[in-house]
């Protein structure tokens, strides 16, 4: 009886390429399900991110009375991230000078007006 080797070759032959198809196609799906799952992500994490609208980075300088800590007037107005005034968060003195968020008037003498956010110290009374 006679057995024929080329149909045996022809389902190895078949069965390797279907193997390789299915790799593919399974190594596909693996991309794109971490794609899909990286945007997910993505879109999740970018829920919880703060969308509040950016400040400005600085403040409007004022310097303060020694004894009362009222805002002086001033004649030009400063606006800086950083007391200009070399002034101290922590010091035995009075008070030095005060960061404010907006100003009053329309030309000098300026107010300090809005919010004191900062207070700072000098060393030396």
């Amino acid at each position: 009886m006679r057995t024929d080797t080329y149909a045996g070759k022809l389902s190895l032959c078949y069965i390797k390429i279907t193997s390789f198809f299915t790799h593919l196609k399974y190594s596909f799906m693996k991309r794109n399900i971490l794609g899909l799952t990286a945007v997910v992500l993505a879109l999740t994490l970018s829920a919880f991110v703060s969308h509040s609208p950016k400040q400005g980075n600085g403040y409007y300088w004022f310097p303060l009375d020694p004894a009362s800590g009222t805002p002086k007037m001033v004649t030009t107005l400063v606006y800086l991230p950083a007391d200009p005034y070399a002034c101290s968060n922590w010091a035995p003195g009075g008070y030095c000078s005060g960061a404010f968020t907006s100003y009053s008037g329309t030309h000098a003498p300026y107010a300090a007006a809005g919010s004191e956010l900062l207070v700072h110290f000098s060393m030396f009374h």
